[in-house]
Parts: structure tokens; C-alpha cells; sequence
């Protein structure tokens, strides 16, 4: 065997070893990060286990007892959300969203007059925290202080014009005053932001019932039952306007939807309105 061939069969030889060198590490590599994945899969089965291994794993850190406040108050455990947020606070007493998590969490129970002490302190530390002063005035709204939350409502709008959030939660309030013009104007402006808000045409649909302009609200509870076709109160309150309207075989469909969906007062018009027939 001549040496020119000798030396094709060794590079040959080592090419080879050195591809299945590779497809090894490769596989192994593949293997790692299988099981790894399947271990923080079962580790991480939700974001309240998420939260529970990032504080175990960090447990002199805010972040990670306001990311497993969070978790809790989604999950309704309002206490429990509270102690997080509290262990937050000590551990950065500047923390303003955590100060703003906890006036949500209060809001949640309730307690308006604790949960505007938070967001007066979260809005202290960040002046130009917009979602805080949307919080304050969802709270002082709750306290029937319209006034204030109006004040609230615009001043979140101010920071943050593109918030449809603020602008249909200013409708509410002027809904709750009775000026539905205004209401019905923020409602379509938080549509304009978020075409998607299946809540926001519900409430626009509320306000042009209360002004007796019933095609109008009848539309706008179509798009929310649109959006979302299981919302109970949408087809409530449209089978009212078909029944105001005399259309009494819709309203008794929306009636029966919004009974079939749990709504008590579907239930109880649904009667009245068969009872009436």
C-alpha cells in the first residue's frame, strides 16, 4: 500500500471518529436538555411553582415575593398575596410596585381605605405612575367618591394616553354620575385602543340603554357577545332591550343564554317574560 493512500484511509479514519465524536456530545446534549426541561416542567407546572422556586432560590430578594404575590392574588389567595407583598415592602421600602400590587390586593378585599394608602405611597415614590393612579381611582370610585377618581382617571390618561384601561374605567364613573354622553365618548375611545374589549362594549351598550337609544345598545351587546359568547350579562341586558323593543322571541333566547350561562337575573326575566306570553 502506497503512503499517499495510506494517509486518504487515516484522514478517513479520523474524519469519522470525530463526526461520531460530535453525534455523541450531540445526543447527550439533546438528552440533558430533555430531562431538564421535564424536570423544571414539573417544577414549573404553573407561575405560583415558578415563583415558589425563584424565592427558595432567592429569598433576599423583592422581585421574586412580588412575582409570587402576584401568583397568589390570581389564584384569589388575597392573604396570601398580602404576606409577599409585605416581605417585598421590608425588604425595599421604596418598592413603589409592590405598594401598588398590595393596594390591588385590598381593593380586592374590599378594603378601599387601606388599598388607597398604598397606591398614595406607590404614586409618592413614582410620581408619574399612571397604573397606580388608575388603581386609586377604581378605589375611590368603589368609596362613592366620583369626583376624585375623575381626577385620578385623568391623570392617568395624562401619563399614558394610550391606556383604554383608564379611559373605560373614566366612562364607568361618568356612567355611575349619570352623563352618559361623556361615558359612552370614553367607552368609544378604550374601543378605538383596544377593539378587543369585550367589556368596554358591554358598558357603552348599559349607557345607551339608560339614554333609551336601545338599537344603539343592542349593537354594541352583539360585538361583546362577539368577543366573548359566554358573557351571562350581555345577553341579559340585550334581551331587555329586544323585550323594551317588543321583540319578545329574542328576548326570551337571550334570557334563556344568560340562564344556561348562570345568571340568576337571566333566569328570573326569562320567567317573567314567559309568564307574560
Amino acid at each position: 500500500m502506497d503512503r499517499k493512500k495510506i494517509k486518504q484511509e487515516r484522514k478517513h479514519i479520523s474524519s469519522s471518529y470525530l463526526n461520531l465524536t460530535f453525534l455523541t456530545a450531540f445526543i447527550t446534549l439533546l438528552i440533558l436538555l430533555s430531562f431538564t426541561a421535564f424536570f423544571r416542567n414539573i417544577t414549573w407546572k404553573d407561575d405560583l411553582t415558578l415563583w415558589e422556586d425563584v424565592v427558595n432560590k432567592g429569598p433576599n430578594k423583592p422581585r421574586a415575593y412580588m412575582g409570587r404575590g402576584f401568583a397568589y392574588s390570581n389564584k384569589g389567595q388575597h392573604d396570601r398575596a398580602v404576606e409577599d407583598y409585605n416581605k417585598a415592602i421590608a425588604l425595599n421600602p421604596n418598592y413603589a410596585y409592590a405598594y401598588n400590587n398590595r393596594g390591588n390586593v385590598y381593593g380586592k378585599k374590599g378594603q378601599y381605605d387601606r388599598a388607597i394608602e398604598d397606591f398614595n405611597k406607590a404614586i409618592a415614590l413614582a410620581p408619574n405612575y399612571a397604573e397606580a393612579y388608575n388603581n386609586r381611582g377604581i378605589a375611590y370610585d368603589n368609596k362613592g367618591q366620583h369626583d376624585r377618581a375623575i381626577e385620578d382617571f385623568n391623570k392617568a390618561i395624562a401619563l399614558d394616553p394610550n391606556d383604554a384601561y383608564a379611559y373605560s374605567n373614566r366612562g364607568n364613573v361618568y356612567n355611575n354620575k349619570g352623563q352618559y354622553d361623556m361615558a359612552i365618548a370614553d367607552y368609544n375611545k378604550a374601543i378605538a385602543l383596544d377593539p378587543n374589549d369585550a367589556f368596554a362594549y358591554y358598558n357603552c351598550g348599559n349607557a345607551y340603554a339608560k339614554k333609551g337609544q336601545y338599537d344603539m345598545a343592542i349593537e354594541d351587546f352583539n360585538k361583546a357577545i362577539a368577543l366573548d359568547p359566554n358573557y351571562a350579562k350581555a345577553y341579559n341586558n340585550r334581551g331587555n332591550a329586544y323585550t323594551i323593543k317588543g321583540n319578545i322571541n329574542k328576548a326570551i333566547f337571550d334570557f334563556q343564554k344568560a340562564c344556561d350561562l348562570g345568571s340568576e337575573i337571566g333566569c328570573e326575566n326569562l320567567q317573567e317574560v314567559l309568564q307574560k306570553r
